[in-house]
């Protein structure tokens, strides 16, 4: 047993069992210690990698080798010592006894568990591996000792309350990002709802031998680790498979069981893949700590489609928890009726399985499925020569029928005679829920007299009689009969009972007596219990409150089937009934904040159940009213539609929160995906276009909202609806006040931005499906993959190329890929299932171009080997190699009746060719330079050419004569393309623009000016009226093509953007790009875009004028800017320097201006006029500071040449050089009065001179690297210095000794100031932030993020109330420091009533985060001033607030991916971009959050 006491003599902790609990044979499982890494699981959370290392310790659950723990134990210090140091206090001792707690395990219980299993290290071993440990963690010699741990706090702790804390707030809840069935395991609490049984004794005694023997045995072939047990509907498969379960569990073999049911959340099919991994993380600590780390990094993989789901939630993380080799323990997953998945993907899930088992990728794993035989699933278990199965329903009869009479035996034995019971087998046919259900009719829950089963026995015999094959739908009329039809005579009476037993048939999921009364107009819940009870042979259910089961599927299908009379199911009326009901509850019921949330700080997952506020009637209206809807008839659906219209309009955001908070928000993006494609005509009620565009952008956000992490509901109301750049929910803001508001955007176009999907390498080529649905790339990471164009989320990655995938193009039916690669292969792929159907060989050298056919038979591809060759897309086999070209095929093309091909050439002609012989049909002469892009016009009279010629030609397609030579393009053209109604021709060019042509003329019908590189990708649209193209600039830009006007510009790549293409509906926008994204964009939105211009460059240098009213800039443009510091207008562009501006500053009078450039000049410019006064030459090399003497008569400035030299300022006369450094002048500073002059070196010291005489006062040395960057005090009495070695130094000016060395700047500092009043200084550095010191203290008083790059340069504003900075990220940036503006208002800080009034943001510094129960400790109303708040953006998102005297830091708002970077002290951004600015003023956080509403809705 082990013990952790600490020195007040707390109750142990205990964990583990005595190792004596293991000592007796026959134990259910085969490797003791299983127990003790299940008790670890238990108590420690086993989904963090934390308890992960704890099992480590404890003994691994399989039959591993000496060697091999060995390793594993060894990894396990190895990772203790490296994930040690990433935590602190309380939580790092914890870390320590976690790790030492495991192995301490094993070495208590090594003495029974070697005798067991032989297996396991020795206890010399493992006892280095743990005196290993302890030198690694407990940093105290000898406190680690064999047999018990003592843990000793040097101060009062409550032990219990850390540990609970910190096992709830590290790793544990990892895995709950997966979507999990909770009905799907064989032990679930649905296998006693449903009546799940086992197998009678002695029945089927040779199947589950067989089974078993399969699941025991160890060496087997690969296609051996799939075993299918498949039969028609009541031959017991599920009992089975209930059965076999049992027993592999007990024996230890069992790792997963998922049954399938239509009756609960299991036959979903998205959570199939989801929970086996989740089952296999309990079973495998390695395969958790993979599984688990793949969700850190990408959580919605757990969300993705069924291969992604496969690949990424288990072949991955088992591959690499399971290498080959190691003598993994087999195990068994055991997935029951496939064919009860939803949307009948059962098949797909086979077939993933077959794949991966043949494919070896899930070594140690064997499945053991059941299905009924319908033909997809049958198609592919023999299509993919399945191993081992049984057919049930093919099972000898005499021995089905013996079981079967084995089980009506023991089931009725006494209640009828032996005859009576065999002609009940018989009446079975073998069918084990006809025996079943019979047992249930004859014994119901109340009693019967023998005269009344005896009655029922004969009213059995009548409706089967002997030698009439019977099935189950007339034992299940008869038992209906019985149930309904005494009220035959009483019509009304059997359609009420009939209508009610249709509802429990057609609800979405099973649902309680109470449910089904409310949604069949509020009827008598007594009633529907009736009917249930009548039916208590079919159908099941405990309370009132519990759900209706039925109790087979075959039943359920009965009913919805039935198209005769009297038990006719009109299937369109029940769910139409039931839709309107959800819909009336839902218009009824939804509000604001449904849960009563008390306080925005809290995320969902510490909320109480949802369900209790909610309720299960409201709960099952939200999920499922679409659903049924979409059951009815398409009259039936216009019918419900308006109701559907005032839902969304009326309620639609209450109705999205709280299918948030069920954990359903998925669903509403996928429903108002289907709103939004309903056809207008379909819709009756007015201004339809409207709802449709509400459903359009609704689908964005709520893209947006998933992605947030953690989810908190209230931040739908508090960030998303306030900060959404929408207009169709502004009529929804006007319910809501205290909100946060934006006052102005960067200019980036992210808003219009759909979908941005990050690739791992650059993007050479994109298109769509047919079907809108999917999205095709090609990479420089030699992989083709595909992509889900609503979600982004990839369906496929295609590996087997050996080189950059140069071209991709989807069959016309959307069903194959075809890519083109620098491994010279051409490769065929399956577009579902992304198999590798054709590896086509023959090109030597890469393939640049390649593309289907119209009827998709065929491929055609062009090669820098010269050719151009056509293949087989069935076969693969190459059909014909054309030859003619001399140099590299850029370009092909099949004409639209697929009978020709067009090829472009670097040796400067286009060719036509004969799609079926290869021969040559035309060699088309006229280019000058290399084919760049080909195409046929739609029709396939004409060819379009463009060359690096310059020129844009067009070509009759029959006689090869040119008809149009289109001049024009300044430069080669990239690409090409005909217009749909083959009228015009658009065109884009390295000239950066895009040019549209009339194509029977060849008239230039518009020039369209606005990219700033290489146009590389253009394209019409479907319907002619717009043009895309994409380009080197990284934008994507799409222009009206009648009048040329540029409609949107899409910023967000961050390179080259290599190719475009408009969705087959024209709605969407594919581009992709060098910054290794696919970016999906929507192409209808119509927003003026701002045009701001600013710096091209990085900026250097900033500086305030006297006044505070001008800001002065350099930047790597070479360019000087002023610019107003209230408006950010740009005032004046100095132009004159040679090369980069790289120090700026004014005079002090704010009349002039001086710079230092790399052109070696120092030059003074007039403020105003932005005139060119003196130009002083002299320095040998850079310019790196220049600065004014207070009274503006000199100027001093340092350079790479070694120097500091002063000027005169009117006569530009060089006055001094002062000689002394060692190595380039960073910077140079006048004294306040003029008589010193202060210089920062790369020789790593300070230097103070004499400004009259040259001479050197003092050499101030202490810095470890660089000096960047020094000022004086005000006073001059004291200097500040920022160096490359991450400090900011204060020196006494007078005796040069250092006063504070302030740490804090994880880079370089590249800049430092005193504030005026000398009480503050500021720096700023290449981590990208800018902070604030006490001059005194030397205490870190404010850190300001927001900046996206290195800080250049930082200054005070004469007032002292504003900070400039300009940085590597093009922008200036100005800060408030001092400003009373009141920011926010928070209430509730705490779980007492506690009030935060956020007055400014001056000495903001933030805190690390705390634990929640720190919170307790606050029980008075708090008034904190700004030295205690800081509010600051986190890289997820969130804009949080710490409160430093208290240790809380809590979530504020959370910002859409389009706002971020956003930081509550900017006052003013200056950028080429534009920026993101929020007021938070009068927002309410916290406690006090939902008086935001104000009514309306």
């Amino acid at each position: 047993m082990l013990s952790i006491v600490d020195n007040d003599h707390l109750e142990p902790y205990q964990l583990g069992h005595p190792a004596e609990d293991f000592s007796g044979s026959g134990h259910r499982f085969s490797n003791p210690t299983a127990q003790v890494l299940r008790e670890i699981h238990t108590v420690e959370g086993g989904e963090c990698l934390l308890s992960c290392i704890v099992s480590i310790g404890a003994g691994h659950p399989g039959s591993l080798k000496d060697e091999q723990l060995g390793a594993i134990v060894r990894d396990c210090v190895r990772e203790a010592d490296e994930l040690g140091s990433r935590f602190a206090g309380i939580e790092y001792l914890y870390f320590r006894l976690n790790v030492q707690q495991g192995l301490q395990v094993s070495l208590d219980k090594l003495g029974k568990i070697a005798t067991q299993t032989n297996q396991y290290l020795s206890s010399t071993e493992v006892e280095a591996v743990l005196t290993s440990l302890g030198e690694h963690l407990h940093r105290r010699p000898g406190a680690l000792s064999i047999g018990k741990i003592d843990i000793s706090f040097s101060e009062k702790k409550e032990m219990h309350q850390d540990i609970n804390h910190i096992r709830n707030t590290q790793d544990t809840s990892i895995l709950s990002q997966l979507e999990v069935s909770k009905d799907a395991r064989h032990d679930s609490a649905a296998a006693y709802r449903v009546q799940r049984r086992q197998c009678t004794v002695d029945t089927r005694v040779g199947i589950l031998q067989q089974i078993e023997s399969w699941a025991r045995s160890v060496q087997y072939p690969l296609e051996s680790s799939l075993f299918w047990i498949y039969g028609l509907a009541g031959t017991g498969k599920t009992t089975i498979m209930q059965t076999i379960c049992e027993i592999l569990d007990v024996a230890g073999l069992l790792a997963s069981s998922y049954f399938c049911s239509i009756q609960l959340d299991s036959k979903e099919t998205k959570r199939i893949f989801p929970t086996i991994a989740r089952h296999l993380a309990r079973h495998n600590i390695l395969f958790a700590r993979h599984l688990a780390a793949k969700l850190r990094d990408d959580p919605e993989c757990a969300h993705a489609v069924l291969p992604v789901q496969f690949r990424e939630l288990l072949c991955n993380p088992w591959h690499a928890s399971c290498p080959k080799g190691t003598g993994t323990t087999q195990c068994v997953v055991a997935i029951d009726a496939l064919d009860e998945c939803d949307s009948n993907h059962g098949d797909e899930v086979l077939r993933l399985i077959l794949d991966a088992v043949k494919n070896d990728q899930l070594q140690g794993l064997k499945f053991l499925v059941t299905s009924r035989p319908v033909p997809a699933i049958v198609e592919r278990a023999y299509e993919m020569k399945l191993g081992p199965h049984i057919a049930l329903h093919e099972v000898s009869k005499m021995e089905v029928y013996s079981d079967v009479g084995r089980f009506l035996n023991e089931q009725l034995a006494g209640k009828l005679d032996p005859s009576s019971i065999r002609q009940l087998t018989d009446r079975a046919d073998g069918l084990f829920i006809f025996a079943s259900t019979l047992v249930k009719y004859l014994l119901p829950p109340e009693s019967l007299s023998p005269s009344q089963r005896d009655q029922r026995f004969k009213r059995i015999i009548a409706a089967t009689p002997q030698g009439k094959k019977v099935g189950l739908d007339e034992l299940y009329k008869l038992i209906l009969d019985g149930a309904l039809l005494p009220e035959k005579n009483l019509n009304d009476e059997f359609e009420y009972k009939w209508r009610i037993l249709q509802a429990v048939a057609c609800t979405a999921e099973p649902t309680s007596a109470q449910v089904i009364a409310k949604l069949l107009g509020s009827i008598p819940v007594d009633d529907v219990l009736a009917v249930v009870k009548n039916l208590y042979s079919v159908l099941f259910s405990a309370t009132v409150d519990d759900p209706i089961y039925v109790v087979h599927a075959s039943f359920h299908e009965f009913i919805t089937s039935q198209t005769d009379p009297p038990f006719k199911c009109n299937l369109s009326t029940i769910h139409a009934t039931l839709a309107q009901s959800c819909l009336s509850h839902m218009q009824e019921r939804l509000r604001f904040n449904i849960c009563d949330i008390r306080s925005s700080f809290i995320p969902d997952e510490e909320l109480d159940p949802p369900i209790r506020a909610i309720g299960p009637l409201l709960a099952y209206a939200c999920q499922h009213w679409w659903g049924h809807h979409n059951q009815c008839t398409r009259n039936v659906q216009k019918a419900t539609l308006a109701s559907i219209h005032r839902l969304i309009q009326e309620k639609g955001l209450f109705w999205i929160e709280t299918m948030s908070l069920l954990g359903h928000v998925r669903d509403c993006r996928d429903i108002f995906t289907d709103f939004a494609s309903i056809p207008t005509g379909r819709i009756l009620f007015q201004r339809s276009s409207d709802v449709q565009l509400l459903a359009n952008e609704a689908v964005a956000m709520i893209s947006i909202f998933i992605s947030m992490s953690p989810k908190v509901t209230s931040q739908l109301y508090l960030s998303l609806l306030p900060l959404w750049a929408g207009n169709v929910f502004r009529g929804w803001r006007t319910s809501f006040h205290h909100t946060p508001q934006v006052i102005s955007r960067r200019v980036d176009g992210v808003e219009r931005c759909q979908l941005i999907i990050d690739t791992a390498a650059p993007v050479n080529s994109v298109a769509f499906s047919s079907d809108n649905e999917r999205i095709i790339s090609g990479t420089n990471g030699n992989v083709v993959e595909i992509w889900d164009a609503q979600s982004g989320q990839q369906l496929a990655q295609l590996n087997g190329h050996g080189g950059c995938v140069l071209s991709v193009a989807l069959s016309p039916d959307g069903k194959r890929i075809v890519s083109g690669s620098e491994d010279t292969t051409v490769r065929i792929w399956d577009a579902s299932s992304g198999k590798q159907l054709q590896k086509l060989n023959g090109h030597d050298n890469w393939d640049w171009s390649v593309a289907f056919s119209p009827d998709g038979k065929r491929i055609v591809s062009g090669s820098i080997d010269g050719t151009v060759r056509i293949w087989d897309a069935s076969s693969g086999k190459q059909r014909q190699k054309l030859n003619g070209h001399d140099n590299f095929v850029r370009s092909v093309a099949f004409s639209p009746d697929g009978k020709r091909i067009v090829s472009g050439s670097n040796d400067g002609t286009v060719r036509i060719w004969d799609a079926s012989s290869g021969k040559q049909l035309q060699k088309l002469n006229g280019h000058d330079d290399y084919v760049q892009s080909v195409v046929f016009s739609p029709d396939g009279k004409r060819i379009v050419s463009g060359s690096t010629d310059r020129t844009v030609r067009i070509w009759d397609a029959s006689s090869g004569k040119q008809l149009q030579n289109l001049n024009g393009h300044g430069s080669t053209v990239k690409s090409v393309a005909f217009s749909p109604d083959s009228k015009r021709v658009v065109s884009g060019s390295i000239d950066r623009t895009v040019r549209i042509w009339d194509a029977s003329s060849g008239k230039q019908l518009q020039k369209l000016n606005g990219h700033g590189s290489t146009v590389q990708s253009v394209a019409f649209s479907p319907d002619s009226k717009r043009v895309v193209s994409g380009s080197i600039d990284r934008t994507v830009r799409i222009w009206d093509a009648s009048s040329g006007k540029q409609l949107q510009k899409l910023n967000g790549h961050g390179n080259y953007v290599r190719s475009v293409a408009f969705s087959p509906d024209g709605k969407r926008i594919v581009s992709g790009s060098n910054d290794r994204t696919v970016r999906v964009w929507n192409a209808n939105s119509s927003k003026q875009l701002q045009n701001l211009n600013g710096h091209g460059a990085y900026v250097q240098s900033v500086a305030f004028s006297p006044d505070g009213k001008r800001v002065v800039s350099g930047s790597d443009d070479s360019t000087v800017r002023i610019w107003d510091a209230s408006s950010g207008k740009e005032l004046q562009k100095l132009n004159g320097h040679g090369n980069w501006d790289r120090s700026v500053a004014f005079s002090p009078d704010g009349k002039r201006i001086v710079s230092g450039s790399i052109d070696r000049t120092v030059r003074i410019w007039d403020a105003s006029s932005g005139k060119q006064l003196q130009k002083l030459n002299g320095h040998d090399d850079y310019v790196q500071s220049v600065a004014f003497s207070s009274d503006g008569k000199r100027i001093v400035s340092g350079s790479i040449d070694r120097t500091v030299r002063i000027w005169d300022a009117s006569s530009g006369k060089q006055l001094q050089k002062l000689n002394g450094h060692g190595s380039t002048v960073k910077s140079a500073a006048f004294a306040p009065d003029g008589t010193r002059v202060v210089s920062g070196s790369t020789d790593m010291t300070v230097r103070i001179w004499d400004a009259s005489s040259g001479k050197q006062l003092q050499n101030l040395n202490g810095h470890d690297d660089d000096v960047q960057s020094v000022a004086f005090s005000p006073g001059g009495k004291r200097i500040v210095s920022g160096s490359t070695d991450r400090t900011v130094r204060i020196w006494d000016a007078s005796s040069g000794k250092q006063l504070q060395k302030l740490n804090g700047h994880g880079a370089y500092v590249q800049s430092v100031d005193f504030s005026p009043d000398g009480k503050r200084i500021v720096s700023g550095s290449n981590d990208t932030t800018v902070r604030i010191w006490d001059a005194s203290s030397g205490k870190e008083l404010q850190k300001l993020n927001g900046h996206g790059a290195f800080v250049r340069s930082v200054a005070f504003s004469p007032d002292g109330k504003r900070i400039v900075s300009g940085s590597t990220d093009t922008t200036v940036r100005i800060w408030n420091v001092g400003s009373s503006e009141n920011l926010c208002h928070i209430e509730d800080l705490a779980e007492s009533t506690t009030s935060v009034n956020f007055l400014c943001q001056d000495q903001l510094a933030p805190v690390p985060h705390t634990r929640p129960e720190k919170q307790q400790s606050i029980s008075q109303t708090l008034s904190l001033s700004p030295s205690t708040t800081s509010v600051y953006t986190r890289k997820d998102g969130w804009v949080v607030t710490s409160i430093e005297h208290v240790g809380v830091e809590h979530k504020l708002l959370w910002l859409p991916p389009a706002l971020r970077p956003f930081h509550p002290p900017i006052h003013l951004v200056i950028s080429t971009g534009g920026f993101n600015k929020i007021d938070l003023s009068g927002c309410t956080f916290g406690e006090g959050w939902s008086k935001i509403y104000r009514g309306g809705h």
